[in-house]
């Protein structure tokens, strides 16, 4: 119930975003002006909109992995990064999301590529170093050889 709220109201805040955040930069793209100058209008709204639309779904994403609605969560980060380039806490993000579905491989995958954008994010290395911990004793587990 909680995350459906929560859901409507990220989705109400999306369909208005534009009219908040550049509605003069919104009228002047529209406007008959320069198209230098409409242009730099259109972009400006365009990336007000963009930035608003991150905001509201990594919220959203957020809301999904506390309510351990992981495929929606990891769907939410993934169309963040997908607008907006990744940064290493949505990357970590989402990597805690593969990790608590069971997805060693993809978290450790999104770790990684956070550690490159930020080496010093010190809970990102924590969560690393047990998640390879973890992955290197489930391994020391596995057969040498398979079964035949």
């Amino acid at each position: 119930m909680q995350v459906r709220l929560i859901f409507a109201v990220a989705l109400a805040a999306m369909s208005f975003a534009p009219a908040i955040g550049s509605a003069q930069d919104l009228t002047a793209c529209r406007a008959d002006a320069p198209p230098e100058t409409q242009v730099a209008a259109c972009n400006a709204a365009l990336t007000a909109n963009t930035a608003a639309r991150v905001e509201l779904l990594l919220g959203r994403a957020a809301a999904y992995r506390k309510a351990q609605q992981r495929e929606q969560a990891i769907a939410d980060y993934t169309e963040a990064m997908r607008l907006q380039l990744p940064t290493a806490r949505v990357l970590f993000a989402r990597g805690q999301t593969y990790r608590e579905a069971g997805d060693r491989r993809r978290a450790l995958t999104d770790y990684d590529a956070a550690l490159k954008l930020d080496s010093a994010l010190e809970p990102l290395k924590a969560a690393r170093k047990t998640l390879f911990e973890e992955i290197e004793r489930a391994g020391a587990m596995m057969p040498a050889q398979p079964a035949k």
